[in-house]
């Protein structure tokens, strides 16, 4: 038994080496392509840095131009809005006004004389005028 144990515990350990070895050899070609990937962030920051530009300057520039344009925007649409309330205040007074007119002139076509007897209150009150201006005179 105890012979058979030792071969079964260097077998195990002969595995766990392998296993350890093999965790070691994936670690490594992880690493790889991270610490390349590092290096050409670096280079290309110290380009840029060369050339006077942040890698974000273009996005920049156009967040910056996209947030001004929605400012616009929305300044518009306010402007827009009180427009419509001042139309629509409008709108709504004049409705009122020619509602009233119609209810007046429908009254006035109510009481309105007949031409005739209009006229014969007319020439009534220019005779009353014409005497008085005669006995003026």
């Amino acid at each position: 038994i105890g012979s058979g144990l030792l071969t079964e515990v260097r077998r195990l350990q002969s595995f766990l080496g392998e296993h350890d070895k093999a965790i070691q050899d994936m670690k490594e070609e992880k690493d790889d392509p991270e610490k390349s990937v590092e290096g050409l962030r670096a280079a290309l920051h110290q380009q840029e840095t060369r050339a006077g530009m942040s890698p974000l300057t273009p996005l920049i520039l156009l967040l910056d131009e996209y947030k001004e344009e929605n400012w616009n925007l929305k300044v518009t649409l306010q402007d827009l809005r009180m427009q419509l309330s001042t139309a629509t205040a409008a709108e709504s007074a004049a409705s009122i006004k020619a509602y009233r007119l119609a209810a007046e002139l429908a009254a006035s076509c109510r009481l309105r004389r007949p031409p005739k007897l209009e006229s014969e209150c007319l020439t009534g009150v220019v005779d009353k005028m014409k005497a008085k201006h005669e006995a003026d005179v």
